[in-house]
């Protein structure tokens, strides 16, 4: 399907992939993406970045992807909601310093100010467990988006960071944004980009004032370019599941808490949809180590994590559950889907378009016979591939996100969901970037996270890596969907015993 030209403007309705995240957002059910890395000079410095170091190579990025970074959303969440593109770009209100007394910072002079900057700065080596980083993740992914209307919807948050012991200094630089904006594949694009912008304007400061080109538009929705065609047997199937006449994925799943009520004056506490954060980091070695082994077995690094992830997981329901607890003979795991490459080129989408283009895919695993093993790593490990391999096969027919034409109210069908069981026991979104060139400023460290969402997964598995280098699983969940937080706790633990054990 081509999009005509004559419809490409200043403004749009929302898609409906794209109006999920919009309404969830609106009801403080699911609040932003979140990527980071650590910004490194080659050439490095006695003086850590300041944020007007970093305008010109952001407006450089601004200007090669204004059709997602230049949105705000209008009547937000609701049924009408749409995105309009601003003429200009005050980054005065994307760049933000993390730490409050670096903000305080910024009213005095530039000497106090690096001052301020460098007695800040956060060891490298202690930035996946230190408070201020972890409180500032679960800040990021349990906050709704201010003005909406008028400011679009992405901030980029600046910690300094000391390298080691070499008493030299890089900027951690996390990019928030709504997921109505874009998918995991654009914190991939939009990182790649800031990196390829810094070694081209380099870090020179510049007005914070981005004008939007005017011959920019928007990008289309993915119901723009595609049918999204469903099967008479899919839908049928879709109608019987929500009848409860026929099993769901999560049906004999262990979910976690239900689907929480987070509107209205008789909303839950805030507290039990406040999200919990903890971070993974997988070692270049041991990637390299799991890969080579994961070839061998047939299987994909994704499919390999689904397989750790419900093995961990299992061993530590079994530890932590209750005799009051729910019980279960399932995992279900959604693995989010990328569907640019079932996009064809006149379209106007490839790898490199920021949006939303994704679907979900359900691996639903038996818990039976799951012992804390790599045999039964490679057991689900293969399952997911042959699921994955199946839908795949499909191209982009009987999705998930294809069924979304087919509700008459979303709003209604959020409205609806709290006190029902969530859609799965975790979901594992794995984004894979292009290795930064050794340049003047390279990229190191990525994380992702996102929102655990209100009525979906109980936990969170965010995957990234820049290719080649070591991994990061960001872990994300909330107090109403674990109760306990050492279940997550042991499932990550499990997790690296595992992967210190991979021959």
């Amino acid at each position: 399907m081509s999009v005509n030209s004559s419809e490409n403007t200043k403004s749009r309705p929302l898609g409906a992939i794209e109006k999920y995240s919009s309404i969830r957002h609106g009801l403080f059910q699911y609040f932003s993406v979140v990527f980071s890395a650590v910004i490194v000079p080659q050439n490095k410095t006695e003086n850590p970045l300041s944020k007007e170091n970093l305008f010109a190579a952001v407006n450089d990025t601004i200007q090669k992807y204004p059709s997602s970074l230049a949105l705000t959303i209008k009547d937000s969440g609701t049924e009408n909601d749409f995105f309009q593109m601003v003429d200009s770009i005050n980054l005065s209100n994307h760049l933000i310093y993390a730490q409050k007394k670096v903000r305080e910072a910024e009213s005095t002079t530039p000497n106090e100010l690096i001052n301020v900057l460098k007695a800040s700065a956060i060891d490298l080596n202690k930035l996946d467990t230190d408070p201020e980083i972890i409180e500032g993740l679960e800040t990021r992914v349990s906050t709704q988006f201010p003005d909406i209307e008028s400011i679009p919807p992405w901030r980029l948050y600046l910690t300094p960071v000391l390298l080691g012991d070499e008493k030299k200094y890089a900027m951690h630089v996390l990019f928030a944004y709504h997921h109505s904006l874009g998918d995991g594949s654009t914190g991939r694009i939009f990182l790649e980009s800031l990196a390829r912008s810094l070694n081209k304007v380099g870090t020179v400061e510049s007005s914070p004032i981005v004008q939007i080109p005017a011959k920019a538009s928007l990008h289309p929705s993915l119901e723009q370019v595609s049918p999204l065609p469903q099967s008479l047997w899919n839908i049928a199937k879709v109608i019987l599941q929500s009848k409860g006449w026929i099993s769901s994925p999560n049906s004999h799943s262990w979910t976690g808490g239900s689907v929480p009520k987070t509107f209205g004056e008789d909303a839950a506490p805030y507290e039990e949809y406040l999200a919990k954060v903890s971070i993974l980091r997988i070692s270049e070695s041991d990637m390299t180590r799991i890969i080579n082994v994961a070839k061998t077995r047939g299987v994909s690094v994704t499919a390999t994590i689904v397989g750790l992830g419900s093995v961990a997981l299992n061993a530590a329901l079994q530890k932590y559950l209750t005799g009051n607890d729910e019980s279960f003979s399932t995992l279900s795991c959604c693995v989010p889907r990328n569907l640019r490459p079932n996009l064809t080129p006149e379209t106007g989408v490839d790898a490199d378009t920021m949006g939303v283009y994704v679907c979900g895919i359900d691996v639903v695993v038996p818990t039976s016979k799951l012992g804390l093993d790599w045999d039964s790593v490679w057991v689900v490990a293969r399952q997911a591939k042959k699921k994955f391999t199946e839908e795949l096969s499909k191209g982009i027919k009987d999705t998930d996100t294809g069924m979304l034409k087919y509700v008459s109210s979303l709003v209604g069908f959020f409205k609806a969901k709290p006190g029902t069981k969530r859609s799965g026991s975790f979901e594992v979104s794995s984004i894979v970037a292009t290795a930064p060139k050794e340049d003047a400023y390279t990229l190191i460290h990525p994380t992702f996270l996102q929102s655990p969402s209100a009525m979906g997964a109980a936990i969170n598995l965010s995957i990234m890596s820049f290719k080649g280098r070591d991994l990061a699983i960001g872990f994300s969940w909330t107090t109403g969907a674990v109760q306990d937080n050492r279940i997550v706790n042991e499932m990550q633990a499990k997790m690296e015993q595992l992967i210190s054990q991979i021959e």
